[in-house]
């Protein structure tokens, strides 16, 4: 007999994230493509692997469209940011989201120089006195 997989719908947006701190979960609320709201629990075992997971999926769905199309893909809503240096050199600047989540981003000084370029770009990009 053949394994049962249940079929989620398509997921569209993330609209939160949350801990429950009594069952060690993780859960992530989506918006599916039919309007509707779904809450995903995730053990913490699980949750490099899927983010990984997906990650890789979608190089393999990129790579497969047109050279110039390219998917609209839903931002990622920073609030703050706060800086740290490791022992080894690396620079980790953390990134607070909307969601209240912690993202660390690593960065070799090489790194940091081209990093402050786009942001300077960014900064004139949202400028009104520069937009034209």
């Amino acid at each position: 007999m053949p394994e049962v997989v249940m079929k989620a719908p398509v997921l569209e947006v993330v609209l939160a994230s949350a801990v429950d701190e009594s069952a060690g979960t993780i859960s992530v609320t989506f918006g599916s493509v039919d309007k509707k709201k779904f809450q995903l629990d995730f053990s913490p075992r699980c949750v490099p692997l899927a983010i990984a997971a997906l990650a890789a999926e979608m190089g393999k769905l990129v790579a497969k469209l047109p050279a110039d199309e390219t998917p609209i893909l839903q931002g990622i809503r920073g609030t703050g940011t706060q800086l740290a240096m490791k022992d080894d050199g690396t620079v980790t600047i953390l990134l607070r989201l909307e969601t209240g989540a912690e993202l660390p981003l690593e960065f070799q000084a090489k790194d940091l120089v081209r990093l402050r370029e786009q942001i300077d770009e960014a900064a004139k990009l949202a400028d009104p006195k520069t937009r034209h």
